[in-house]
């Protein structure tokens, strides 16, 4: 063995070991979080939600029992930490067995269009490497995280939905603002897509991204960016809704996103639909400074 041929060895084992210990430490994060979880580690008497409202503390269980009559779930998250995908599944299957209609899952992860892949994926056509194939095409978080969501989902038929922009066009909005779309760009967009940036949604972003310089363009470019993001996932839900509107909807999504001024306002701009929020507990967003505006449960985390 030359020299080359050693180090090329010697890299590709430490690479090896690189991506057993980052999911060896995964799992053993995922699995310490549902331990104390379900011990109890950070919660409060009562159970791991705090209802808003009336500041009462709430089980899942209960929580969905009392909001089942809703049509829209979202449930935020980060999608990089695995804490807050220890009860993720547990959502999904407390609607999906209290649910007296079918219920679909939306992903902010995956492309509208993905769309095909991830109904051959419901409807067992796909093998479980081509799907994590076309998953890491979308999404650049561990499949371990939402592995067992998407097996659930094929297993008992619940169509996935796939609601984000194409990527492209909306770092090019993030770069240079929407006017900077060309009209192939805006095909790429549901027809008659508007950017409408507010001064409380400017605020809201500052708040959840942490935004501490002047406004500039580079601020306005980013607000336009995600207020597209929401608008779209919006208008994608409100038409799985219409064209099915015997089912309710889960959606996973980014906190940014599922906070009540994300998708939840951008869908209320445009029709009437029963909607609860549940969020995770953040470091900007918490039990001391959580409102109604916010979201509808704060979900209580040993870690954040």
């Amino acid at each position: 063995m030359n020299p080359f041929q050693k180090l090329t060895c010697i890299l590709r084992r430490s690479l090896h070991f690189l991506i057993f210990s980052r999911y060896l430490v995964l799992y053993t994060t995922l699995g310490l979080s549902a331990f104390f979880m379900l011990k109890g580690g950070a919660q409060e008497p009562g159970g791991p939600l705090l209802k808003v409202s009336d500041a009462s503390y709430k089980s899942i269980t209960d929580a969905v029992f009392e909001t089942i009559s809703s049509q829209v779930f979202f449930v935020g998250e980060h999608h990089d930490n695995p804490h807050h995908h220890v009860n993720l599944l547990e959502w999904i299957r407390e609607i999906h067995v209290k649910g007296d209609k079918p219920l679909a899952i939306g992903l902010d992860m995956f492309e509208t269009g993905y769309q095909a892949h991830l109904d051959q994926w419901v409807a067992g056509k796909l093998a479980v490497d081509e799907f994590v194939k076309i998953y890491y095409e979308n999404w650049d978080q561990a499949w371990i995280l939402y592995r067992d969501i998407f097996l659930y989902a094929r297993e008992h038929q619940i169509p996935l939905l796939g609601l984000n922009v194409p990527r492209k066009v909306v770092r090019k909005v993030a770069q240079k603002g929407f006017g900077s779309l060309t009209p192939a760009d805006m095909q790429e967009l549901p027809q008659g897509v508007t950017c409408d940036v507010t001064p409380p949604y400017e605020n809201f972003i500052k708040r959840v991204f942490g935004w501490h310089g002047k406004k500039n363009d580079s601020f306005t470019n980013f607000c336009e960016a995600q207020v597209l993001w929401d608008t779209v996932m919006a208008i994608n839900l409100l038409k799985f809704h219409d064209q099915n509107p015997g089912t309710k909807l889960v959606v996973l999504a980014g906190d940014g996103h599922a906070w009540k001024p994300g998708i939840p306002r951008q869908i209320s701009l445009r029709k009437d639909l029963p909607m609860v929020v549940f969020l995770p507990e953040t470091a900007k967003l918490h039990r001391k400074n959580v409102a109604q505006t916010d979201t509808d449960y704060l979900w209580l985390l040993t870690f954040m």
